[in-house]
């Protein structure tokens, strides 16, 4: 449902629209010959619209148009799991840019964002030496395709490597000492 604000002429008036169609749009401009209407369509969360539209000098019997397009917003969400944990920056590029902290078993929806090419990576602890991966619901970590109202998922995989130290000493007489 998108609300729309009609200003100018006679007066103003409201219009409502359910899946694209306005019952009592005709309606409205009845007897308003020679007026001029700026048509506004109000802000709905989680949708961006093209603007607004003027009609000037309605004639008798016309029946004015003003279209709008309206592209509902996506999200990114990341998961991160990392052993041992630590805090990881979780980077989002692309179309929007976003950096957050999360650490491991958190999650966070990069939420609101316009369809497009966005890319996620992160930056790994100071002294964080181990194996990564990353796997998302579509496409790849550099190469994500958000669509209008589309849900993409990547989730970060870390793991350090074991450190492992010894001594090296020669025995000679066999007494473990050195």
């Amino acid at each position: 449902t998108f609300h729309f604000t009609g200003l100018g002429g006679e007066g103003g008036f409201n219009l409502t629209t359910v899946q694209g169609v306005a019952s009592s749009f005709f309606d409205v401009f009845v007897d308003v010959a020679g007026s001029a209407y700026n048509v506004v369509e109000d802000k709905v969360s989680g949708w961006i619209s093209d603007g607004t539209c003027a009609l000037s000098q309605v004639l008798p019997g016309a029946t004015p148009t003003c279209s709008f397009t309206n592209t509902k917003l996506g999200s990114i969400t990341v998961i991160k799991y990392a052993d041992p944990d630590g805090s990881f920056t979780i980077n989002l590029g692309g179309e929007e840019t976003d950096s957050i902290s999360l650490t491991n078993g958190q999650s966070h929806i990069f939420t609101d964002l316009t369809p497009g090419n966005y890319t996620v990576s992160e930056t790994l602890p100071e002294g964080w030496e181990g194996s990564q991966s990353v796997e998302c619901s579509s496409g790849s970590q550099s190469s994500l395709t958000l669509a209008a109202g589309g849900e993409i998922t990547c989730t970060f995989n870390n793991t350090e490597q074991a450190v492992i130290t010894g001594k090296k000493f020669k025995d000679a007489d066999a007494n473990g000492i050195n």
